[in-house]
């Protein structure tokens, strides 16, 4: 099976067009009892530079455990690319 790249976010991109991102839990960095938000890195299959960053309300997420989110990636100033 070949696994494409994830686009990179275009803010000329429709609202409803949403990218999927699957991969494994690698790590936490952040995540919020209160809130719900969290940081995750996650590998994914054909991802060569390391485990990519994803953000949002994702309670109760442990590393190890499989996901397949649906967002929009995006170029964040400070923390770089990221899936929202």
């Amino acid at each position: 099976m070949r696994t494409r790249r994830p686009r990179l976010f275009d803010p000329a991109r429709p609202e409803g067009d949403a990218d999927h991102l699957e991969g494994t839990v690698a790590g936490v960095v952040y995540a919020s009892d209160e809130t719900g938000w969290s940081v995750l890195r996650i590998e994914t299959p054909g991802q060569t530079d390391g485990p990519v960053t994803a953000v949002g309300n994702l309670v109760g997420v442990h590393p190890g455990e499989r996901l397949r989110l649906t967002g929009r990636w995006e170029e964040d100033r400070r923390y770089g690319r990221q899936f929202r």
